[in-house]
């Protein structure tokens, strides 16, 4: 009888969580775009790599057909400076059509002032596309040594990140968007993923919902639980300031994950840091435990203040 009970043990879940190997996470200062003057920068020593962005749309035009020229249009500068690549797949109002011809089931919403109509995040068409989806990428670029994070598509106001800004609360949970739900379909999302890359890091980015903390704050439970070796917490929101996403940032600073941040904008903008001061967001990044930071590419194409890229380069040798 114990023999059973070992194999079944052996075989359990918890057993395979704890035997799971921690996959590396990424680090250093990364491009958070890649446009045709990336040749200037990647070169860098402070410059570890850049994020590459796709819309769905053009990477599966036909159902089951991928196309990744749109990916390898960004990657092969990145390649052929030996640095390191993330990628991120937008979905939300840029999925293919073909899949909006598939199901009926729309939010409607408003992103930058434009109404959308998107495909929800629990929808099953949408999830199991994005199994497949994960799968092919995975097929292609599984074993590239230089692709070091892939975030997880999101059905939201932009496609990857996890708010809805500018949208009313009633409204959204008037058109199903609950805990329960939402919670739901990141977990779906975040298995996929994670199979589909295993030795992978992987992101989910995360904002308040619903005026709440409650959403992202379950969301990282579960990757604590289910996948803390390879499953880190996007936050594409990085700004120094601690009245924006005040209840998310305390969450944050005791978690134990991997927190892969993008800085909220570029250094011209000054309002959108605190003190106007833009080293803020590495200081931030610390508080938080943020090792792996994408700046804006226009601090690393453009001649900004000497300040940020001390600041950036000081980042860059932590």
């Amino acid at each position: 009888m114990k023999y059973i009970l070992l194999f079944l043990l052996l075989l359990s879940p918890f057993h395979a969580h704890a035997q799971s190997q921690t996959i590396e996470p990424p680090r250093g200062i990364f491009s958070s775009h890649v446009s045709h003057q990336i040749s200037k920068y990647i070169h860098e020593d402070h410059v570890s790599g850049a994020l590459v962005r796709v819309k769905w749309s053009d990477i599966e035009p036909q159902e089951g057909q991928f196309d990744f020229t749109a990916i390898e249009r960004q990657r092969q500068p990145i390649i052929n400076a030996e640095k390191q690549w993330s990628l991120a797949v937008i979905a939300g109002s840029h999925v293919p059509s073909w899949m909006l011809n598939k199901t009926n089931e729309r939010m409607e919403i408003t992103f930058r002032r434009a109404n959308k109509q998107i495909i929800p995040f629990w929808n099953e068409t949408y999830q199991t596309s994005a199994t497949l989806l994960a799968k092919a990428i995975a097929k292609r670029y599984g074993k590239d040594p230089k692709l070091v994070l892939i975030y997880i598509p999101q059905q939201t106001a932009n496609g990857i990140e996890g708010h809805f800004n500018g949208n009313k609360t009633a409204s959204l949970i008037k058109q199903g968007l609950t805990e329960e739900n939402w919670v739901g379909a990141a977990k779906k999302s975040i298995d996929s993923f994670t199979k589909a890359f295993p030795n992978k890091a992987i992101a989910i980015e995360l904002h308040e919902l619903l005026d709440s903390v409650k959403i992202p704050q379950s969301i990282i439970r579960y990757i604590e639980y289910n996948h803390r070796k390879q499953v880190g917490i996007g936050v594409w929101w990085l700004s120094g300031k601690t009245t924006y996403q005040t209840d998310l940032l305390r969450v944050l600073q005791e978690t134990n994950l991997p927190i892969y941040a993008q800085v909220i904008g570029k250094s011209s903008q000054t309002n959108r840091f605190k003190n106007a001061e833009y080293n803020q967001v590495f200081h931030q990044a610390n508080i938080i435990g943020a090792q792996y930071v994408e700046v804006w590419n226009y601090e690393l194409e453009k001649r900004v203040d000497p300040s940020v890229i001390n600041a950036i380069i000081q980042f860059s040798k932590q």
